[in-house]
């Protein structure tokens, strides 16, 4: 697996979690509705000037659909390019059609399959940024692509990591 970094813990639902680990869930499902605020972009942007080198580049995992990707990721997207010195682009990773969400329906054998990986991402080390690492499957598939679009290097940002709680 790559190496990848995150801002907080996801305990998912099917597992009791202290008020802490709920409110840190509650952060993550707002996430994906693009309901976040300025002090998360805050957080990304802080852990993109930790990660970044020279040649860095800011891209995202696309959603289940291209509109569900705007709508998660299009603010953050656009803090990053007014608020940093990196470059953000919406638009580097692209699905070629929507799908069902896999959080819901569950993951495809390859979830990056559909996805088209645009030229401005060769020579650069990349900072892939998405909402929750469970398995790492869609983010290793991602790498993947981007590696053979000629990416530098890739390295993985996530709002949250799934942690299971003992029983």
């Amino acid at each position: 697996m790559s190496t990848y970094y995150y801002l907080t813990e996801y305990v998912p639902v099917r597992f009791s979690a202290t008020y802490e680990q709920k409110q840190a869930r509650q952060i993550v499902y707002n996430f994906k509705d693009g309901m976040y605020n300025e002090s998360l972009m805050n957080k990304f942007t802080g852990a993109i000037n930790n990660i970044g080198r020279s040649n860095t580049m800011v891209c995202f995992i696309p959603a289940s659909s291209n509109e569900r990707t705007q709508k998660r990721f299009g603010r953050l997207s656009s803090y990053i390019n007014s608020h940093s010195n990196w470059t953000a682009d919406l638009n580097a990773i692209r699905r070629t059609q929507d799908s069902l969400p896999g959080h819901v329906y569950g993951k495809s054998s390859n979830p990056a399959g559909d996805f088209v990986i645009n030229s401005s991402v060769r020579g650069k080390n990349i900072i892939l940024i998405d909402d929750v690492i469970t398995r790492g499957q869609t983010f290793n598939d991602t790498v993947r692509k981007l590696m053979a679009a000629g990416a530098a290097s890739v390295t993985g940002l996530f709002l949250a990591k799934t942690v299971h709680p003992a029983a």
